[in-house]
């Protein structure tokens, strides 16, 4: 009887050891996951962070370049009859506004990617920001007819 008590208490002793190493690589495996996953959307959202700000920054440098440079005209045609006319002397704003789509595709790019990562509300939030800088220019081809 002795022996039996021995032996279900060695078995016991080595399924309880044997439940605590799987529970604990359940728990080990699950955690690396919840690292990696942790990493990826402090990656992406630094991205997006960066790209984010480097737009608006362009964007509001740009605005007050305008207002610097061409505040005194009376009229947008003005600013843009001059904006033409003195190739060289805006050349830096002519930089930045080629950079702009190129930053609207990287914010594009880098939310993409983050889609599985990132809450949709701050995807929504990104997703407008880009859709409220995104300006068109549309004519009917008629003298004082715009449409925008």
């Amino acid at each position: 009887m002795n022996e039996l008590i021995s032996t279900i208490v060695w078995v016991l002793g080595g399924a309880g050891w044997f439940v605590s190493n799987v529970i604990t690589y359940k728990l080990g495996k699950r955690a690396k996951i919840d690292d990696v996953k942790i990493q990826k959307v402090y990656e992406y959202a630094e991205g997006l962070a960066v790209a984010l700000q480097k737009d608006h920054h362009d964007r509001e440098y740009l605005v007050e370049w305008y207002k610097d440079s061409f505040g005194h005209l009376p009229t947008v045609d003005a600013a843009v009859a001059e904006f033409e006319s003195l190739q060289t002397l805006y050349q830096s704003a002519r930089m930045i506004m080629g950079e702009l789509p190129q930053h609207r595709q990287e914010i594009a790019d880098l939310k993409r990617k983050s889609a599985i990562y990132l809450d949709k509300e701050l995807l929504d939030l990104i997703a407008k920001y880009v859709e409220t800088t995104n300006f068109k220019y549309i004519t009917d081809g008629g003298v004082g007819f715009l449409n925008t």
